[in-house]
């Protein structure tokens, strides 16, 4: 989650606008200080995690090292393990829910590794076979790793559909046609604006490169551009503190 956080694509931080240059180069792209939804959701949900986190932990310790000694100890401890345990349950229903429904909508593997999901869905059911056979063990012990190892093999034969299905249609995971096309050195190449010269006639033009903004540029990028270039860390000057990133 915190590589997530540390590794978010810097050009979908923030809002962009699109502002009338009145000149050549027609409108430009411009980022705001406003930050995107996607991005305001991930710094919440992250804050939400730590918090939760930070009270679970002090929570489990008073309780462990304060209450065991009380006459209700033992069912105070018994009941905070229950709640954890239906609460994980839950809480791992909902963190894959929203990219078994995001995978479905856009048919394609993306970013998922199937062979690490082929090791950990089997992985999930040995975990719960081997807690559920220990003496004494409630079903709360064992139910988040039952939730997700069902959430994630789900997820696994869907991603194993869309598979079949890329190769029929002749696309990568992240759609992108595996036919080679005879225009790519026109993609690829600068592109060209006629600009009118002062003074000429408008049959007597002058073809210049267009330097694209470097905000559309970022925005081109998907999720199947690497995160670091050429293996390398990235420039001094992006080392401004992780924790900045999580100031709203």
């Amino acid at each position: 989650m915190f590589l997530f956080v540390i590794y978010y694509p810097p050009h979908r931080k923030f809002v962009l606008v699109s502002v009338d240059t009145h000149d050549t180069r027609g409108e430009d792209n411009v980022k705001t200080n406003v930050k995107t939804e996607h991005w305001r959701l991930s710094i919440v949900l992250t804050w939400a995690t730590v918090i939760h986190m930070v009270l679970c932990t002090l929570i489990t310790f008073y309780l462990l090292l304060v209450v065991r000694d009380t006459p209700k100890g033992p069912s105070a401890i018994a009941t905070w393990a229950t709640f954890l345990g239906v609460t994980s349950a839950v809480l791992a229903a909902i963190q894959y829910c929203p990219q078994l429904m995001h995978t479905y909508r856009l048919k394609l593997v993306g970013a998922l590794s199937i062979p690490m999901m082929i090791i950990q869905s089997p992985g999930a059911g040995l975990m719960v076979v081997s807690i559920a056979m220990r003496p004494d063990t409630d079903w709360t012990s064992w139910i988040m790793f039952a939730v997700s190892g069902i959430m994630q093999a789900i997820l696994l034969l869907m991603c194993i559909a869309w598979k079949i299905r890329q190769r029929r249609l002749n696309i990568d995971d992240f759609g992108h046609s595996l036919d080679p096309h005879p225009s790519d050195e026109a993609v690829s190449a600068p592109q060209l604006r006629e600009i009118e010269v002062d003074g000429q006639d408008e049959a007597e033009t002058e073809q210049r490169p267009v330097v694209p903004d470097i905000e559309i540029v970022r925005a081109m990028l998907g999720e199947d551009t690497p995160l670091l270039r050429n293996g390398k860390r990235r420039d001094s000057t992006d080392k401004k503190g992780w924790l900045k990133i999580f100031r709203r």
